[in-house]
């Protein structure tokens, strides 16, 4: 607060006698502000007042003089804002007319308009510059012009580079466009036709009918017929990288001329893309690393062989129920498909031996990558495609892995249903009505999400072995490995649900009567199993089945071997990798 002032409640009994005004100090709310020497003065005069008749006739002419110095004072304010404001209006004139002089005379050297718009970081320099109340005789402007070119340049260089920008987007529009033409005419990388589909039956088991089959999958499009998958194209983002394709973008050409510059080098375009297909393809062979050993099962199921079984870590010990022996084989009945490839060369073949030696390996149902987005990533959809939103990103074959454990997994799934040889397409048409054969999960799902139901059962059981093993006081306890692909057992690794059976069974976990239950035994070893239970004991139902078939426990009691779910659980996630 300023010294000079002082600040008095406007409740005072002697506010009226005093001069305040809102103009010394920033209004604040209950006060006003008044001179310490006006202040002075008042006390001063009051003090001189002997009796109260001089005082009251005194009070009268000091509230009167108050209002009438506020009262003239108010005239008077009005009138000086008025003076500044007409002299404010007359510099404006001034500097209007300063203005419109430097213009004509820029314009008269060839300026245009456009170049007396100051780019953004000199705007306050050259409003310096121009906008003052100084006439521009002769003397000024030739002290000025050397002063104002510089940022006419600037301006000139400025609106050029965003004109350039400009003409090289639409140049950038009208290639996407271009390109999105040509990955429309390239054929599909394989066709599928269905041979023939399997009558839906209502009590049938091992069989997969034309119902079961999915109106979307993933990677392909198509109708019922037929379905494609489509032929990997680069990204924009990864076209915009491309020399031949930077060099005609940089070239100042119209959209026509553009067009016509583009179908010119078509031909080295399309070589560009089956070149960027083929690395992505020898990548991802890199990554997976054992080309030979696949190709060489491969060939060898082809030709009607077994092949040689894969080696995998020793097994831990197991249940008392499973015994050590060869693996069955129980085929399913599973639609068939007459499959067509695009070569190299741009022929179509039915014979997949007459495709590259990649491209055999990637194409396989059991051969999966790990991606941040996906955990079973199948080629081609583990490349990321460009969208009509985005130009996409590019290609970094930094951010994918070898899935290793879950395509052993796979590959031995397949085989263990007949279907060594299947395609990651075929997989992908199988539809979404298997169900495990080896446990009490009754959620249908498709294919890959069966094999990741595997992975994860084993991986759950791999751990509480660990705990089991590491822990003499726990030889007792029995969890049986149900998962394992290696011990013969007669259950079939899935089942195919009619969808009778599934809508059934989802009407049962919402009808009365059923919650939620947890199993305590695998609980206590870290590891969530969860089913809908009824409240008839006498039912077999998912948790019983579970705990007879894992812990052999026969005759489970609820709230020791199982309790309901309370709170939300969940699955420690054995898909997340690291770099090691």
């Amino acid at each position: 607060m300023d010294v000079r002032t002082l600040a008095i409640p406007v409740n005072d009994g002697f506010y009226k006698i005093r001069i305040v005004s809102d103009e010394l100090q920033t209004p604040r709310l209950g006060l006003a502000f008044t001179l310490k020497s006006e202040l002075e003065k008042v006390k001063n005069e009051m003090a001189e007042q002997k009796s109260d008749d001089q005082f009251f006739g005194w009070l009268e002419e000091r509230v009167e003089a108050v209002r009438k110095r506020h009262q003239y004072g108010y005239s008077l304010k009005q009138y000086l804002n008025f003076i500044d404001f007409a002299h404010e209006l007359e510099l404006n004139e001034l500097r209007e007319e300063r203005r419109h002089q430097i213009n004509n005379h820029l314009k008269d050297e060839g300026w245009s308009d456009q170049d007396l718009c100051a780019r953004p970081e000199r705007v306050e320099e050259w409003h310096d510059l121009v906008w003052r109340p100084v006439p521009t005789t002769d003397q000024v402007w030739n002290e000025l012009r050397p002063r104002l070119l510089p940022i006419l340049e600037a301006n000139r260089a400025y609106d050029d580079q965003i004109d350039r920008d400009k003409r090289r987007s639409a140049r950038e529009h009208k290639l996407e466009r271009l390109v999105t033409c040509v990955r429309l005419e390239l054929p599909p990388l394989m066709t599928l036709s269905p041979k023939s589909f399997l009558p839906q039956s209502s009590s049938s088991r091992g069989t997969l009918s034309e119902h079961a089959t999915p109106d979307r999958s993933e990677g392909l499009r198509g109708g019922p017929s037929v379905r494609v998958v489509d032929m990997p194209f680069p990204t924009m983002a990864d076209i915009l990288t491309w020399p031949m394709v930077v060099d005609l973008l940089d070239q100042e050409l119209s959209l026509e001329e553009f067009k016509n510059e583009f179908k010119a080098m078509r031909k080295i375009f399309d070589q560009s893309v089956a070149a960027w297909r083929a690395g992505i393809e020898q990548e991802l062979v890199d990554i997976w690393g054992h080309k030979t050993e696949m190709l060489g099962q491969i060939n060898q199921n082809k030709l009607g062989g077994k092949g040689k079984s894969e080696s995998t870590a020793p097994a831990r010990r197991s249940a008392r129920i499973i015994k050590k022996n060869t693996t069955a084989t129980t085929p399913l009945a599973l639609p068939q498909f007459t499959l067509t490839f695009t070569k190299a060369d741009g022929t179509n073949t039915s014979d997949m031996s007459e495709l590259s030696a990649n491209l055999q390996l990637l194409l396989r149902a059991g051969t999966l990558f790990f991606t941040e987005d996906e955990p079973l990533a199948y080629y081609p959809v583990v490349i990321s495609s460009a969208v009509t939103t985005s130009r996409g990103s590019r290609w970094d074959a930094s951010k994918i892995k070898r899935n290793d454990e879950v395509s052993k997994t796979c590959r031995r799934m397949l085989a263990h249903i007949g279907r060594s040889d299947t395609l990651a397409a075929e997989a992908e048409l199988w539809g979404s009505l298997f169900t495990c054969g080896r446990c009490s999960w009754m959620h249908a799902d498709n294919w890959r999400g069966m094999v990741k139901h595997y992975c994860l059962e084993q991986s759950a059981y791999n751990e509480i072995r660990t705990q089991i093993d590491a822990n003499p006081f726990l030889f007792m306890i029995v969890h049986n490995n149900l998962h394992d692909l290696e011990k013969k057992n007669d259950k079939p690794i899935v089942k195919i649900s009619t969808r009778e059976e599934v809508e059934a069974y989802n009407r049962k976990r919402s009808s009365p009567g059923t919650y939620k239950v947890k199993c305590v035994r695998c609980n206590q070893f870290g590891h969530f199993v969860a089913f809908f239970h009824v409240v008839d004991l006498g039912e077999e139902n998912s948790m019983i089945r579970h705990l007879r078939d894992t812990h052999e426990i026969m005759n489970p009691v609820a709230g020791l071997h199982f309790k309901r779910v309370e709170e939300e659980d969940s699955y420690v996630n054995m898909f997340e990798t690291d770099d090691s």
